[in-house]
């Protein structure tokens, strides 16, 4: 379809720990709308914007000063950035985590009318929270690690720290239930690590997902309109795929396509398409898997809803794998929104 003159908000920034993340992402995808022929303007949904009364594209709102920065009683809308969105065609979602990929965003978008990429909330909602993702896996007959979740944990004495191993074996992965970028991750070896790390942050535990790790080999595949794309393997240089080398160049390596047999290429990619469906996601996402080492089981680790358009972003790598450029993917997700 044509794109070209379409009015586009891509949202941007927000309030969560990864707003330099999705400020990225944001910047990448304004520069391929514009290539694209759009009529474009990035927007941070908790900015204030000072506009003249009667603009009438976004790109005339966008390129106005920024005001004060305002509270927002509208999950994380101002009343100016939701004005832009509404004199959009449609809204690009660039944003990343907090309630830009929990689906509230979206959710205020969708009781405004106001067309958006991805998801619908329900979706987001969905792949946000780790704990219901991986029980719609778990009953999709998909594999994910075995878990447990630490809900009411303020502190822990002494005998709460004998009774948790025996709950799940160690290795552990601790992580938040509705984070992402591996934020606030962390890898827990043995008990007497877990009692350091509770000196350390005796809060780490409270409301997180406690999962056994599982050692093997990483991959990633993304998933557009249905079909999946070139798989991933992720190859930290150093510790594991945490957020600085998820976003610095050079310190992990992606190899796409994969070096695998066509065999365990369509199991990944099967997997990632059951994966998604499950969730109830739209027009995108990105699936991350590991491959046990010994057993050669395909563990669902989570699915990204709004997954990052930065240059070492991994969903734009598996697209380009497969002859799709970025402004090509981009497109791609504007249409199927539209």
């Amino acid at each position: 379809m044509e794109l070209k003159g379409l009015k586009v908000a891509v949202l941007s920034g927000g309030r969560s720990a990864e707003r330099e993340v999705s400020l990225k992402s944001g910047e990448r995808v304004m520069e391929a709308l514009k290539e694209l022929g759009c009529d474009a303007v990035q927007v941070d949904p908790s900015a204030e914007y000072v506009s003249e009364p009667d603009a009438e594209s976004p790109c005339e709102l966008g390129k106005l000063r920024i005001g004060r920065a305002g509270a927002s009683d509208l999950c994380e809308f101002t009343a100016s950035s939701l004005e832009i969105c509404r004199r959009s065609d449609v809204v690009f979602m660039a944003l990343h985590g907090g309630a830009g990929e929990n689906g509230m965003i979206c959710a205020v978008l969708e009781c405004n009318g106001i067309r958006h990429t991805g998801s619908d909330f329900r979706g987001l909602c969905l792949a946000m929270d780790k704990v219901i993702s991986k029980r719609l896996m778990q009953s999709a007959g998909l594999l994910t690690p075995e878990f447990f979740v630490c809900e009411d944990t303020n502190a822990f004495d002494a005998v709460k720290l004998r009774e948790l191993p025996r709950l799940l074996d160690f290795p552990w992965v601790i992580k938040p239930v509705d984070g992402g970028s591996s934020l606030g991750v962390k890898m827990v070896d043995s008990p007497n690590q877990l009692r350091e790390l509770l000196v350390r942050e005796p809060l780490c535990l409270r409301n997180g997902l406690v999962e056994r790790r599982i050692k093997g080999r990483e991959f990633t595949v993304g998933v557009l309109n249905g079909k999946a794309l070139a798989v991933t393997e992720i190859i930290p240089l150093s510790g594991f795929y945490d957020y600085r080398n998820k976003y610095v160049k050079g310190r992990t390596q992606e190899i796409t396509p994969a070096i695998i047999s066509e065999k365990l290429t369509e199991k990944l990619k099967d997997a990632a398409i059951r994966a998604h469906n499950v969730l109830f996601l739209g027009a995108y996402s990105r699936v991350d898997m590991i491959l046990e080492e010994g057993t050669e089981r395909i563990y669902l680790l989570e699915v990204n809803a709004l997954p990052g358009m930065t240059e070492t972003s991994l969903l734009p790598q598996g697209a380009a794998a497969c002859g799709i450029s970025f402004a090509r993917l981009c497109a791609c997700m504007i249409e199927s929104a539209i």
